[in-house]
C-alpha cells in the first residue's frame, strides 16, 4: 500500500482502484437508466458481502455487476475519506471542506440524503425526481462507537443492522413507481477493523492524535509516516503500525478498543461521559493538542497586560451588540438542539468580541472565524453524546448551521 498509493494517485478517477472511483461509475449509469446509491458509512469487505446476500436471498434482487475491491482514500476518517468519495479529488485539493454535502455537489446531479432525511428520500422516490437518488448512512459505523461488548457486536448487533439496512433498501426500490428500472449501488468511503486491538500510550509530543493516526510527523518507529505531498493528504500523516490504535469512542470492559476513531473524551476523567454534564457544556479545548509553550514564542515587542486584558473582556460581556449580531446572521437546521443552539450562539459571540470589537466585518469573517470555530467546539461534545446514548441519536450526529 506504502509503495503503490502514490501511483494511483495519477490514475484517471474511472480506471483507478481508490473508491472514489465509484462516483464516477455512479454517473455514467445515471446516462442509462434511474440509480438508488447507498453509501454504508464504515461497511467492511465481509460486512458487503453479507448484504448483497441479504439482498439476494431475502429479497431477490439480482447482482448485476459483482463486488469489486476499492482502496479508500487515506486519511480514513469521514470528513476526509467521504469528501473524496463524492467529490473524486484528494483530501489536499483547495476545495476541501469538512462538510461531506458541499462535495456531493460536485456529482452534477441527484441528491444525498442522510439518515435523518429519509422520509425525504422516501418522497422524491415516489414522485421520480431525479436520475440519481443517494442514502448516506451512518448507522453500520455508530455500531463501532457505541457498543461495548465486541462478540456481541459482530455475531447479533452487527447481522441486525445489516437486516435493517437491507430491509430498508428494499423499501425504498418498492417506492419507487417502476421499481425494476431502479438499479442500485452500494458502496463505502471506508471499512472497519475487526475484532479488538490495544491502546497506544504516550503518543510523541510532536503529534496530534486522532483514532489510529496521528496528524505530524515522527521518528517513532512506532508508526509509519505518510508524506502530505506524496499521498495526497491535507497533512503529514503518522499511522499507527499493526493493529494498535491511539484512541476509540468505544472500548471493551476489558479496556481494548472497538473502532478506530478519535474520542475527545477518552483522554478526561471518566465523569465527563456522563451526558447529563457533558450536554451542557458548549465545548471543551483539548489543551493536551496545544504546544508547550516555548522560548520562540516570546513576545519582543508592545503588548497589553493580562490583568487589562482580562477587565476589556469583562467589560464587553455587558455588551449585547455582539449577541445580537450573531443571532442575526445565524440560523440552524431542525435538528440542532436549544442546548447546541444557545452553545454556538454563545461562542461565536466571544469570539466576535475578540476578532472583531468594533463590529467591522464581513458576513464571510464572521461564518470563517466566528460561527465555524463555534460549531466546531460544539461538534465535538455533539459527537460524544451521539455514540454515548442512544437519546441522542434522534438528531444525528451533524449540525447543520449556516450564515444568513
Amino acid at each position: 500500500m506504502l509503495q503503490h498509493y502514490p501511483q494511483m494517485q495519477v490514475e484517471s478517477v474511472e480506471n483507478s482502484y481508490l473508491n472514489y472511483s465509484v462516483a464516477s461509475r455512479v454517473q455514467n449509469l445515471c446516462q442509462e437508466s434511474p440509480i438508488f446509491w447507498v453509501v454504508v458509512d464504515g461497511l467492511g469487505w465481509l460486512d458487503h458481502l453479507e448484504l448483497l446476500s441479504l439482498l439476494t436471498n431475502n429479497y431477490k434482487l439480482a447482482v448485476e455487476t459483482a463486488i469489486e475491491p476499492r482502496f479508500s482514500i487515506l486519511p480514513t476518517k469521514t470528513e476526509y475519506a467521504k469528501w473524496s468519495l463524492y467529490a473524486q479529488l484528494f483530501p489536499n485539493d483547495s476545495a476541501w471542506v469538512a462538510d461531506v454535502g458541499k462535495a456531493f455537489v460536485k456529482m452534477g446531479m441527484g441528491k444525498r440524503y442522510t439518515d435523518r432525511q429519509v422520509d425525504k428520500l422516501y418522497n422524491a422516490l415516489r414522485k421520480k425526481t431525479s436520475k440519481l437518488y443517494c442514502w448516506d448512512t451512518d448507522i453500520f459505523d455508530s455500531l463501532y462507537h457505541s457498543q461495548k461488548d465486541w462478540q456481541s457486536l459482530y455475531k447479533l448487533d452487527r447481522l441486525h443492522t445489516l437486516e435493517g439496512i437491507a430491509k430498508k433498501i428494499d423499501y425504498c426500490l418498492q417506492q419507487y413507481p417502476d421499481p425494476d428500472a431502479l438499479r442500485i449501488v452500494i458502496a463505502s468511503d471506508h471499512g472497519q477493523m475487526i475484532g479488538t486491538s490495544e491502546k497506544i500510550t504516550h503518543c510523541p509530543s510532536e503529534l496530534e492524535p486522532k483514532g489510529r493516526m496521528a496528524i505530524g510527523k515522527t521518528n517513532d518507529t512506532r508508526f509509519v509516516v505518510l508524506e502530505g505531498d506524496r499521498y495526497g493528504l491535507p497533512h503529514d500523516i503518522s499511522i499507527v503500525k499493526g493493529s494498535a490504535s491511539l484512541g476509540s469512542f468505544s472500548y471493551t470492559s476489558n479496556k481494548k478498543i472497538i473502532g478506530n476513531e478519535d474520542n475527545l473524551i477518552a483522554n478526561l476523567p471518566k465523569f465527563f461521559a456522563e451526558t447529563a454534564l457533558l450536554d451542557r457544556l458548549s465545548g471543551i479545548v483539548p489543551g493536551w493538542k496545544i504546544p508547550k509553550f516555548q522560548r520562540e514564542m516570546v513576545a519582543s515587542q508592545v503588548g497589553l497586560k493580562m490583568d487589562f486584558f482580562g477587565k476589556v473582556l469583562l467589560s464587553l460581556r455587558q455588551d449585547n451588540r455582539f449577541m445580537f449580531y450573531v443571532e442575526q446572521h445565524t440560523k440552524f437546521a431542525k435538528n440542532v438542539t436549544i442546548r447546541d443552539q444557545n452553545a454556538i450562539l454563545k461562542s461565536a459571540s466571544g469570539f466576535l468580541k475578540i476578532l472583531y470589537p468594533h463590529l467591522e466585518l464581513t458576513l464571510m469573517d464572521f461564518e470563517r472565524d466566528c460561527l465555524e470555530p463555534a460549531c466546531k467546539l460544539r461538534q465535538a461534545i455533539r459527537n460524544s453524546l451521539y455514540y454515548l446514548d442512544e437519546e441522542f441519536r434522534q438528531f444525528g450526529r451533524k449540525i447543520y448551521v449556516e450564515t444568513k
